[in-house]
């Protein structure tokens, strides 16, 4: 061993250098090594290798020797390692400054904030999280371990985890383990994404760290306590998400900073997070760095998580039914993969909270969750996203964007520049492609949380996807809608995704496509392609109402249209079908009766709220067209779509229901719909209405229709 040593820096130094030095001679057993020697027991080797306490000079020099190390130069260290010293954390002026930190780190860390879960976007941490275990990477055999004795035990260490397993959790649950320890270390947690957001970092790692403590935390260090507690090994320093720097290169020289920070300060305490995919082509020193994954959950952490989630989130409901943990166990059975996944079995828990179902594949739980993104809209984002067919395409371009242009620095300009772009060459207006990027940058960066803040250029904030998982999913969509062939797809696929490659982009997007052009797919599609009617219903106030009510809201609708397609004969599983939120179009067959699909339409709903207190009825909006629609990634394409969405958010609509607050239901129609009915219904049955539009959009001719029994 040639690197130079500080022999002042005490019982953490000489312990690094020990643990460096048994490394280097392959790592072999307490047991081994006292069994080589006079005098020292395997407990006495472990407490000296684990930095518990400093041996006798005669115990240490006995190890030293059996492995080989420079004996004089540990004498040195010995002699610095066992003086009496005052630790820095004991000065007054530190002290009060590491009580108040303790304090704003299990404050800032109180809850496990997740915003994409609306009703679960923070909980209290305690009462939900399930301690993980990690595995000694390449081990088969290992029990797993408590990432906390293996932190203690070698001090230095990298965490793999695949998407979603809970990397970042777990730096959160470690920065509270050590805030609320008074003797432990003090946590000091970097996201590596936000520290390299500039090429190179304006700061150092400790320079970054004092940054965060300020901006963040709001507590001042004293001058310099930073870098004397780091380097008195009273700190844990937790670098999260080593693979969100994309680029190779620039993830390697995040790597050489991360090493030469842990040269400068040996003795603290250092942990890395990233994903398994791509960590070998840019690995941090194996000598230095210890390295374990991060194990999914077994089934009695899966029980424990589930149980505690939903008794959190029953804190807040009012119907306890909604939060039986037993009956999502029984129910999510089958998807024994998914759920050991952390991020996934949050996701599960969400979707089964609110729907009483679960998805059966890995897409179908993303594509349920990306559409719930929507739900949450404001009436006015709500209007804007069925006039324009929704967010999700400009969305998943983005995303694709962001993945393939890792270098780009995404600021609120750049993504409206962006959208406005794709959108303008999807044959939107200038006006309406503006207006939609607009919206997309303040749903996306607001109410969503889809992309959050990761930096800045000059001014302005740097933004990304919260997180990586949903960003790879959008992605896929993306990619999936521009192939449209398998053939074009693999294509598509070989010329973005390397050979080690481990994101969720290429799966995520087989199943899309496998879900969207198989043989079924384009029989549906040119079987609409004949010109069916093509049926839009809106949940009128839906936006309104609390969450438990669009539970039941959702639910009412989904049986009026089970109900009356039954009563129509048309068969529910025939009937291509989109729902967003507090929306469902339909296409339907072009032989369909529109005067008796109507009447059932307004008798199923009447019977149906009669079962309902009059406050909390389904009341809805109708609008019917007639097309060419084609099925596209979670929307239908095609202007028959984009008509009837105008129709039922057109103001003329929504004031012909407020008009009538005894009725739960009016239909609009189309010109070609009329002229269907005119002669088979009174001509009263069908009313003119002056716009079939929202105010910025051209009007279509559109019909009040009211039938007779109505």
């Amino acid at each position: 061993m040639t690197e130079t040593f500080d022999p002042s820096a005490g019982a953490e130094g000489l312990h690094e250098e020990l643990r460096l030095l048994w490394q280097a001679r392959g790592r072999p057993s307490t047991r081994q090594i006292a069994g080589a020697l006079d005098s020292v027991s395997h407990t006495s080797v472990a407490d000296a290798l684990s930095g518990r306490r400093v041996p006798s000079w005669t115990k240490l020099q006995k190890i030293v020797n059996y492995l080989d190390g420079d004996v004089e130069r540990f004498r040195t260290l010995w002699a610095g390692a066992s003086a009496p010293t005052v630790s820095v954390a004991e000065e007054p002026a530190v002290a009060r400054f590491v009580d108040q930190y303790r304090q704003r780190v299990l404050l800032y860390h109180a809850v496990m904030r997740n915003p994409l879960l609306n009703h679960a976007a923070r909980l209290d941490f305690d009462s939900v999280y399930v301690h993980q275990r990690v595995r000694r990477a390449g081990a088969t055999t290992d029990d797993p371990a408590d990432v906390v004795e293996v932190l203690r035990r070698e001090r230095r260490m990298v965490v793999l985890g695949g998407p979603g397993s809970g990397k970042s959790t777990m730096c959160q649950a470690l920065a509270r383990w050590a805030a609320a320890s008074g003797d432990g270390p003090l946590p000091f947690v970097v996201r590596l994404r936000e520290f390299a957001a500039e090429t190179p970092p304006a700061r150092s790692l400790a320079e970054f760290i004092e940054h965060q403590l300020r901006v963040v935390l709001q507590v001042t260090p004293p001058h310099n306590a930073v870098e004397r507690l780091l380097n008195d090994g009273r700190a844990l320093v937790l670098l999260d998400g080593l693979d969100e720097l994309p680029e190779v290169t620039r993830r390697a020289d995040v790597v050489g900073m991360i090493e030469v920070f842990a040269h400068a300060y040996p003795a603290a305490m250092i942990l890395v997070t990233s994903r398994m995919g791509g960590y070998a082509a840019a690995p941090l020193d194996p000598s230095r760095f210890g390295l374990c994954r991060l194990d999914g959950f077994d089934e009695g952490e899966v029980a424990l998580f589930a149980q505690r989630w939903f008794a959190a989130v029953g804190d807040r409901a009012t119907d306890p039914a909604q939060n039986h943990a037993a009956d999502f166990l029984e129910n999510s059975a089958l998807l024994t993969d998914l759920r050991r996944n952390p991020l996934l079995l949050a996701l599960l828990c969400a979707l089964y909270l609110d729907t009483g179902a679960l998805p059966p594949r890995l897409v179908d739980v993303y594509e349920r969750y990306a559409a719930a993104l929507f739900e949450s809209w404001d009436a006015v984002s709500g209007i804007l996203e069925r006039r324009v067919g929704g967010l999700r395409p400009p969305l998943a371009f983005l995303a694709f964007w962001l993945l393939t242009h890792p270098d780009e620095r995404l600021t609120a300009a750049r993504a409206a520049d962006l959208v406005t772009g794709y959108l303008e060459a999807h044959s939107y207006t200038r006006e309406d492609s503006e207006e939609i990027a607009r919206e997309l940058v303040r749903w996306g960066t607001g109410r969503a949380g889809v992309l959050t803040e990761i930096g800045s250029s000059g001014a302005a904030p740097v933004y990304g996807f919260t997180h990586r998982t949903f960003l790879e999913y959008f992605a896929a969509v993306h990619l999936v809608r521009e192939s449209g062939t398998p053939e074009r797809l693999a294509q598509r696929l070989a010329e973005h995704i390397s050979a080690d490659d481990r994101t969720l982009l290429g799966p995520l997007a087989l199943q899309l496509m496998d879900r969207y052009v198989t043989d079924e797919a384009a029989r549906t599609a040119r079987a609409m392609s004949l010109g069916n009617v093509v049926l839009m219903v809106d949940i009128e106030g839906f936006g309104r109402v609390s969450e438990l009510e669009h539970q039941h809201l959702r639910r009412t609708l989904e049986q009026l249209v089970r109900e009356v397609l039954a009563d129509s004969g048309i068969a529910a599983g025939d009937v291509p079908r989109q729902e967003a939120g507090d929306s469902l179009i339909m296409v339907l067959p072009h032989s369909v009766d529109i005067e008796a699909l109507v009447l059932r339409l307004t008798s199923v709903l009447r019977k149906l709220n009669a079962q309902r207190d009059r406050s909390a009825r389904l009341r809805i909006r109708v609008a019917m067209t007639t097309g060419y629609v084609r099925p596209d990634v979670g929307a239908f394409t095609g202007q028959a779509a984009v008509t009837a969405s105008r129709m039922v958010d057109a103001p003329a609509l929504r004031q012909a229901l407020a008009d009538r607050p005894a009725e739960d239901v009016v239909v609009a129609v189309d010109e070609n719909l009329r002229l269907s009915l005119t002669g088979a219904v009174p001509a009263e049955q069908l009313v003119p209405m002056k716009d079939g539009g929202t105010k910025t959009e051209t009007p279509a001719p559109m019909w009040l229709y009211i039938p007779e029994s109505v």
